[in-house]
């Protein structure tokens, strides 16, 4: 075997690089190559156990390729832990004591980001709980923790479905209301809230001393107990179970009401025979209970004895000859604020005052329709819409003319006993359904 000499070896060297330097593609691969296996060892080793490649049997080019594919860093220096800090990296879930151990801090919820995940962040958490098992640098625990922070809030916001803002939060509510089919939300009352007054045909003998005239307003409030807020629900139909929270307040036909109906098996009751918006707190009532028992007890107490669900009140056929429909108005009105003081969550219906017979209506000064729409139309105008309604049982009771029929009355006033399930049956057509618990709950 010869030996190349010095000059011989410096020639073929020549030769080389001239052929070489006419591959430029291929120098420029060759020394990127090489630079990336340069820049590849200080860091192979944590690369290959990350990515389960044997450094004995690999290319260390291949394992830096597959390192990069999987989104780890294979260099060993730096860019780990500026990944790891701006939570985007999976590198972080490995350190050099091993990636078990950071499995394990992750199911141990030490960086507490688990809760978060239960929340609902499941993919930030995840993120978050890895750059916890990595306690390498300062600036990643601070990363961790700020955007933790942000992770947390974020999933507290969209799982309660309210905002960090006043006007974030208005319009979750908004959105919450407008789940329920009846709920309704505009400028002006719509015309489907409350139901409209059932007129009378007027024999011009109404007593005028008991009267308004017919230009006299009544509730314009623009704030307070019976303004309007934009806030309205349509009536819908509803079973016995609906009753079972509220309080029917009236006079002798509400007692009629409770003897009669299958609602006296259901509600509570709170009437008397006589008892007017006049009077109505002076007197003491007659307590029913949906269990059978009876006490005597006023108004007042009643109220303060429970929280009900809804109340209604059905007043007016013996004060028909007392003061003007403006003074009863007054006088209705007074009752309603004292029972949303007491009962601030209750549905308070108004009930329509029932209309009297033919009869009674056009030989009677007092006793007339003519007075009873009067006072119904000036009552009606509390009935906000959101949580105080009027309904109008006339609409089930009279004929064409807005007399009482008289097939369902002997006295021209009280229905027979027959006919109070036909008032029962209307109010289970006139049911407002806000939330789950409006459905008929009975509160201690």
């Amino acid at each position: 075997m010869t030996t190349l000499s010095a000059d011989r070896a410096i020639e073929y060297m020549k030769k080389f690089f001239k052929k070489l330097m006419k591959m430029p593609l291929t120098v420029i691969l060759i020394v990127s190559c090489g630079v990336f296996v340069l820049f590849l060892i200080p860091g192979i080793g944590k690369t290959s156990d990350a990515s389960g490649e044997n450094l004995l049997t690999e290319p260390l080019i291949q394992i830096g390729l597959i390192s990069l594919h999987d989104g780890e860093n294979p260099f060993g220096f730096g860019i780990g832990e500026t990944a790891s800090a701006g939570g985007g990296s999976a590198l972080s879930s490995t350190d050099t004591s091993g990636s078990e151990t950071a499995e394990l801090s992750s199911k141990s919820g030490s960086s507490g980001d688990e809760e978060t995940k239960e929340n609902g962040a499941a993919d930030q958490s995840a993120a978050q709980g890895d750059t916890a098992a990595d306690g390498s640098s300062d600036a990643a625990s601070d990363g961790e923790t700020a955007s933790s922070a942000e992770t947390s809030s974020s999933a507290e916001t969209d799982a309660s479905g309210s905002a960090s803002t006043e006007e974030d939060q208005e319009e979750a509510e908004l959105k919450e209301k407008e789940k329920n089919l009846t709920y309704v939300h505009a400028d002006h009352m719509p015309q489907e809230v409350n139901d409209d007054v059932v007129g009378a045909v007027d024999y011009g003998i109404a007593d005028t001393n008991y009267m308004s005239p017919d230009d006299e307003t009544y509730n314009t409030d623009t704030e307070g107990v019976f303004a309007q807020n934009g806030d309205y629900y349509r009536f819908q139909d509803v079973d016995a179970l609906y009753f079972s929270d509220a309080l029917i307040i009236g006079n002798s036909r509400t007692e009629g009401l409770h003897g009669f109906s299958s609602l006296g098996k259901t509600a509570y009751f709170a009437a008397k025979e006589g008892i007017s918006v006049f009077n109505i707190f002076d007197k003491t009532l007659n307590y029913y209970s949906p269990d059978g028992s009876q006490q005597s007890a006023s108004l007042t107490d009643i109220l303060a004895s429970r929280q009900f669900g809804k109340i209604y009140i059905s007043l007016g056929i013996n004060e028909i000859g007392i003061g003007t429909s403006k003074m009863f108005y007054e006088n209705y009105r007074k009752i309603l604020e004292t029972i949303r003081e007491a009962q601030p969550d209750a549905i308070i219906f108004i009930e329509g005052m029932m209309h009297v017979s033919e009869h009674l209506s056009s030989t009677s000064g007092v006793f007339s329709n003519t007075i009873v729409v009067q006072r119904n139309t000036a009552v009606s105008t509390l009935a906000n819409g959101h949580d105080i309604f009027y309904v109008d049982m006339n609409s089930v009771y009279c004929d064409e003319n807005g007399n009482l029929l008289s097939d369902v009355t002997e006295d021209g006033i009280h229905p027979y006993a027959s006919e109070y399930e036909r008032w029962v049956d209307f109010l289970k057509t006139k049911g407002i359904i806000r939330t789950d618990a409006d459905r008929g709950a009975v509160s201690g």
